[in-house]
């Protein structure tokens, strides 16, 4: 859930030329090359010349320069580590490699085709494939509390309740402290009745799929949609969860703490930004035009690129081939293809997981708030996996910071 890519044009001062890009990075125009070849750098036509003269985006450049000289200095490695930077924190749980991403060695993107995202949670938290998942008893709650809080959060958004709720919850949670497995499930099955509105036990996809009235193959979606959100490693919430579990707070502490990071526009709140894009493009009847009305305001046009990935993000693209399987005929899909060969043609960006879940939403014609909260479920399972694994190493996250501000007298 992340970047928000302006459109690139011939006086963006972000483009430079191929003798500046590759004096920067220190290497020949043949090297350049090569790594636009590989999709590390963006190009694209420059307005004069030949025809066959490019530009380069400029930010790339200087992020892969920025890692050649990494790798040289380890203090300017320890610099750079929390901010796209070189892995710091050892975790057993996701690898993000070669365009793909695991779960604990696994595919992400095919796992939900065999396992339904309950098992995908519990093998996140524990590394083992079981069943047992304990659901929420009705009635757990009074209703008492629940009309009360219903009031005060009449014009909240979903996050903001969530936020609200969960507090309720801890002060009414039987289970031990120590009981991370037990308390993850209820935390999750309680999201899930909020989003549903009623208490009554069963699967996330299942309850959800009934609130919104779909069918059979399309809970199988959701599901998946789920599986897809669960962990994408130490992003801005998941790293948020962990710090919070290093200092031995209570697992409904550390959700709590990341769902606040994930409300920020530059994360899980990206969706809404998204949803709100894809609306204006409905508006004004194509990609393009909606495109260039945010650039006249100064905007920005979400739902494209992600750093991690040099081309496609896989949780975007197996929603895509959900979508074309299961709504061939849908005008999300057409939408759908329209963005991808905008982002490719223009962007040099392919759309990522904020616009597929956004497009999904509109597919399954979902309530507005629907994408985000499969996003805050989803990822709610990976919170609770990074606090149990960081409550296992039982160190306290404390990182020093590098003073640069004015020194003291002596």
């Amino acid at each position: 859930m992340y970047a928000c890519i302006f459109i690139m044009n011939q006086e963006d001062p972000g483009l430079i030329g191929s003798h500046e890009a590759a004096n920067r990075l220190d290497v020949q125009l043949e090297t350049l090359y090569a790594y636009v070849s590989r999709g590390l750098i963006r190009s694209q036509p420059a307005s004069k010349g030949t025809g066959r003269e490019k530009l380069y985006v400029k930010d790339d450049i200087e992020r892969l320069a920025a890692k050649k000289e990494v790798r040289k200095d380890p203090e300017l490695a320890a610099n750079s580590a929390l901010s796209w930077g070189h892995p710091s924190l050892e975790s057993e749980l996701t690898l993000i490699a070669d365009g793909r991403f695991f779960y604990r060695g696994e595919d992400a993107c095919l796992l939900g085709r065999k396992r339904n995202f309950e098992e995908v949670a519990r093998f996140f938290w524990s590394g083992e494939w079981t069943s047992n998942w304990v659901f929420l008893k009705e009635g757990s709650i009074s209703e008492e509390k629940l009309e009360s809080l219903h009031t005060v959060s009449a014009e909240m958004d979903w996050l903001e309740r969530c936020q609200l709720y969960l507090p309720l919850h801890e002060e009414q949670c039987l289970l031990p402290r120590t009981d991370w497995v037990g308390t993850g499930e209820g935390v999750i099955d309680f999201l899930t009745s909020m989003a549903c509105g009623d208490w009554k036990r069963g699967a996330v996809s299942e309850k959800l799929s009934a609130k919104w009235g779909l069918y059979p193959d399309d809970q199988d979606m959701i599901d998946e949609a789920l599986i897809l959100s669960l962990d994408h490693e130490l992003n801005v919430s998941s790293f948020t969860a962990r710090c919070i579990a290093s200092t031995n707070a209570s697992l409904h502490a550390c959700v709590i703490g990341a769902l606040s990071s994930f409300r920020g526009p530059k994360h899980g709140a990206n969706i809404w930004r998204t949803q709100a894009f894809l609306r204006e493009v409905e508006s004004e009847g194509s990609v393009l035009k909606a495109s260039k009305g945010r650039l006249r305001r100064g905007e920005v046009i979400p739902g494209f690129g992600h750093p991690l990935y040099g081309d496609e993000d896989p949780r975007s693209k197996r929603i895509f081939q959900m979508v074309q399987n299961e709504r061939p005929g849908s005008k999300a899909l057409e939408l759908y293809k329209e963005l991808r060969s905008f982002g490719r043609e223009r962007l040099r960006l392919l759309p990522n997981v904020d616009c597929g879940l956004a497009l999904l939403g509109m597919a399954l014609e979902l309530p507005e708030e629907a994408p985000v909260q499969i996003a805050s479920i989803g990822r709610c399972a990976g919170w609770i996996g990074h606090a149990i694994e960081q409550r296992g190493f039982g160190t306290l996250i404390r990182p020093r910071a590098r003073y640069v501000g004015k020194r003291p007298r002596r």
